[in-house]
């Protein structure tokens, strides 16, 4: 019996270590589509350094990065269709599906903690519900900014310079005449 106890633990441990490293790849996959998406946005569109996505890998902190990240995101496509005048009446820019999923996430995350607070396993169940209405809305949102990275991607045909595609952080050389808290060096 307690052979077949601990067969049964390894089992479990195997299955939670591969949950939990295909979890992380897909994740990384779906942040470097993130990540892709902003550096086709010009810097002076951009509400977020394409590099500020990654901060999503910090453990127990994703879901205020991630808030961040969907809202800089659906405003920087926003001003970049807007540019190119490729904007369409209405369109939401996926603002509305990573909404859902970060605020369903947060929301799932907050009853759970409540749960664990009072000891409720029925307040823990109930959490369920928000985390698949999110985990829907995530892979609509992953879907959509897919889509928009292609639109992203034949629209613009000009070249970018080296600061603009040096890791897509908006680091760029300081013009004197452009930049008013510009000061030369003494």
């Amino acid at each position: 019996m307690a052979q077949g106890f601990v067969e049964a633990m390894l089992v479990f441990l195997a299955f939670l270590l591969v949950f939990f490293i295909v979890s992380h790849i897909v994740l990384v996959l779906f942040l470097l589509t993130m990540h892709r998406t902003l550096k086709l946005i010009r810097p002076q569109y951009r509400s977020m350094p394409p590099g500020c996505v990654w901060l999503c890998l910090i453990p127990y902190l994703r879901v205020f990065p991630a808030i961040w990240m969907v809202h800089a995101t659906s405003a920087s496509l926003r001003r970049q269709f807007e540019a190119l005048g490729q904007s369409e009446q209405g369109d939401a820019y996926a603002s509305v599906s990573g909404i859902v999923w970060v605020y369903g996430f947060g929301v799932s995350l907050v009853i759970e903690l409540l749960g664990y607070a009072f000891d409720s396993s029925e307040l823990m169940g109930v959490t369920l519900l928000p985390l698949m209405v999110s985990f829907i809305a995530w892979i609509v949102y992953w879907a959509q900014i897919a889509v928009y990275k292609g639109r992203l991607k034949r629209h613009l045909t000009a070249s970018y310079s080296d600061d603009e595609l040096d890791y897509g952080d908006d680091i760029g050389r300081r013009d004197p005449e452009e930049d008013d808290s510009y000061r030369p060096r003494r």
